[in-house]
């Protein structure tokens, strides 16, 4: 079998092609042994929860890190952490958080479960620290446990709109600042979301809600 238009091979296998062991065409169940047979060459690919034959790249950042084999948790982020400036030692590899961070911020584009805790996290890029760091590995211990979540959009008409909000108040340690966080719904179709702190210091809770 010749590779497909455009595959380029690089390394050992540049200028080889597959050799078919046994035909898979013309029978009913052509597509199943195909994808069975070739499924384990995928790794760390993994298979899209909406449907089976897109497969999704979720594990680089696990990998990365060397948290592969890492125990996961059920939330992304401890509610009762609160993070500031100062949280622990300085993190002797800035570079390192910075592309981990890089690449949550870029996931939550589909993933709105993690907005407000990588928000939290994206706030120390400059200095980070220790404590930092152990949110962000907290964060990749939650991705763990559920890679092939994500948002489904189903056929049907859609004909409200709806949008919630809410904020705490003062939860920042370092500046006192309040965070807002909004949800937008078509229908039951979830279009828009965000979690960002405020830009001015609010005197009261109805104040950083308002």
């Amino acid at each position: 079998m010749d590779p497909p238009p455009g595959f380029r091979a690089e390394g050992e296998y540049a200028g080889k092609v597959c050799r078919l062991w046994k035909s898979l065409y013309g029978l009913k169940q052509s597509p199943r042994a195909w994808f069975s047979r070739f499924s384990m060459l995928f790794y760390p690919w993994a298979l899209c929860a909406a449907t089976q034959t897109i497969l999704v790249l979720f594990d680089v950042a696990l990998i990365d890190t060397g948290m592969l084999g890492c125990r996961p948790t059920s939330t992304p982020m401890d509610p009762n952490l609160k993070l500031s400036i100062e949280s622990g030692e300085l993190f002797p590899d800035p570079s390192m958080y910075q592309r981990l961070v890089g690449r949550l911020i870029y996931l939550t584009n589909t993933r709105p479960d993690l907005t407000f805790a990588v928000s939290v996290i994206s706030q120390f890029m400059h200095a980070p620290r220790s404590a930092h760091m152990d949110a962000v590995y907290h964060i990749l211990r939650y991705l763990k446990s559920c890679l092939g979540l994500g948002l489904f959009y189903a056929s049907g008409n859609q004909s409200r709109l709806s949008c919630f909000t809410d904020a705490d108040y003062a939860g920042c340690k370092t500046d006192k600042r309040s965070t807002s966080g909004f949800c937008t719904f078509y229908g039951n179709h979830l279009i828009s979301w965000k979690s960002k702190k405020q830009v001015v210091v609010s005197r009261s809770s109805a104040e950083a809600e308002y």
